[in-house]
């Protein structure tokens, strides 16, 4: 597997349509395709989200965005993982979108271990086994 570098970004409450005109995105977000037009070209963005976590269930509370520089990097089978949580996300997350053809699993312990979830789109609330629990998280 390859590892990639990841920035965070740590914000308010970021909807869909607050990530959709961030990202310069029209209709379902995708940032796979994001991009920007230069002179009628489209010039790709140097920054993709992968995914989006929540503090509160239904997309609402802090959002801790994870990003890559690869606009391939869910289909082209390379994954990325935090063995542990961001600073101040360990057990907070409720909620998550995924973007970008990306899946998600989130995991109790650190280093992936515990009872883990796995999602393949957006979920308004990661289920009362998985909620408040996330330690660890890997995006593939």
């Amino acid at each position: 597997m390859t590892k990639h570098r990841m920035r965070l970004a740590v914000a308010g409450v970021l909807t869909t349509a607050a990530l959709t005109a961030t990202l310069g995105l029209s209709g379902t977000a995708n940032a796979a395709t994001a991009g920007s037009s230069v002179n009628g070209s489209v010039r790709p963005m140097s920054s993709y989200a992968m995914g989006v976590d929540y503090v509160d269930a239904g997309y609402s509370g802090s959002s801790n965005t994870a990003t890559t520089g690869d606009a391939n990097f869910c289909r082209d089978g390379q994954s990325w993982y935090w063995n542990s949580m961001p600073g101040g996300w360990n057990d907070v997350v409720s909620s998550l979108r995924v973007y970008g053809n990306c899946w998600t699993t989130i995991y109790e312990d650190i280093n992936e271990g515990g009872a883990q979830a796995t999602f393949t789109s957006d979920s308004s609330y990661v289920g009362n086994a998985m909620n408040d629990r996330t330690s660890s998280q890997r995006w593939f």
